[in-house]
């Protein structure tokens, strides 16, 4: 198997996924060392170099086969065209996050071997506009993180959100104040709607007890920067079905590729459609039941990190090389 050297952000918050990545392709027996974009403490701050020379330090210390970048910064600051023909390594970057404008995307199916990222309406128009292939990696689950808990107060509450807030957002959440909303996530102490949020800092344990602490989840995706085609899923649907929660998520045009909509998770077009679906989720338990755990078989058989790692090294394939 392969040495990879994974390039991401790493954290218990907002850059928790980098670990499970990691976890994933170490479990299918890739042998992984981390190289954290975060500059953590005050220690590491002070001493760190700049990014091209502490990338390069670890490329001469992993001596991997395969460089995996998760974060555009490492194109933005040239450090991608600086190293690339200083190793053997192949360099693929993965871009996990829907709603981007693009503007990495281009510039890593220049400077990469391989790209991938979510969204098959993505990867189709960068491949069609660059002459270049660029492949479908959608985010997915961590089953061993993403499961069914039994939680207590603060994390009770009908109908739960867990996303960084926006005015998008704020305007649709505002509409489902009357069934017993509860928010978290950062931004939210500074909206109309700071009441009702119980926590702006997550950590990845308890975005799961929000989550399954919840009658019904919601999962409003980000608005998508500019006119590039999107669609594409956030983890959360995943996550969230894992943990084994039913869900009325925005509706989205790739949804059917991975879920049966208004049989595993509920969809919405407008504000009267999640009012009323809101509205019948809350008072029909077999309902929820039935969707809820369709959605989390759905989830465990196809869409975890164990399979998408295991796709990308198919498609990285180093030994072949």
């Amino acid at each position: 198997m392969p040495r990879i050297l994974l390039v991401a952000r790493f954290d218990d918050s907002t850059h928790s996924h980098a670990a499970l990545h990691q976890r994933a392709l170490e479990r299918l027996g890739a042998a992984v060392t981390i190289f954290n974009l975060e500059k953590t403490g005050w220690l590491g701050r002070l001493t760190a170099k700049d990014l091209k020379g502490r990338l390069e330090q670890a490329l001469r210390h992993a001596d991997p086969d395969v460089v995996l970048i998760t974060d555009g910064e490492v194109l933005r600051e040239g450090a991608v065209d600086a190293l690339r023909g200083s190793t053997r390594a192949r360099w693929a970057h993965w871009f996990p996050r829907q709603g981007h404008d693009g503007s990495d995307l281009a510039q890593a199916v220049r400077a990469s071997d391989i790209v991938f990222t979510a969204g098959a309406a993505m990867a189709e128009h960068w491949s069609e506009k660059s002459g270049h292939l660029v492949h479908t990696l959608d985010p997915a689950c961590d089953p061993s993180m993403h499961r069914p808990l039994r939680v207590r107060e603060p994390f009770r509450a009908n109908v739960v959100f867990a996303g960084r807030a926006s005015s998008y957002r704020e305007g649709i959440l505002g509409q489902l104040v009357e069934f017993g909303l509860a928010i978290w996530g950062p931004g939210w102490k500074k909206t109309s709607l700071r009441e009702y949020c119980r926590g702006e800092q997550l950590s990845s344990d308890n975005f799961v007890r929000a989550y399954a602490g919840a009658t019904i989840a919601l999962n409003i995706h980000r608005e998508a920067e500019g006119p590039l085609p999107d669609g594409a899923l956030s983890a959360r649907i995943f996550e969230v079905a894992a943990i084994g929660v039913s869900q009325i998520v925005d509706a989205r045009r790739e949804l059917s590729r991975h879920f049966l909509p208004n049989e595993e998770v509920l969809t919405f077009n407008g504000l009267e459609e999640l009012r009323d679906k809101t509205r019948h989720a809350l008072n029909d338990t077999i309902l929820r039941e039935r969707m809820s755990f369709a959605a989390r078989q759905t989830v465990l058989k196809r869409h975890t990190y164990m399979h998408r790692m295991k796709e990308l090294l198919t498609q990285l394939n180093p030994e072949a090389r």
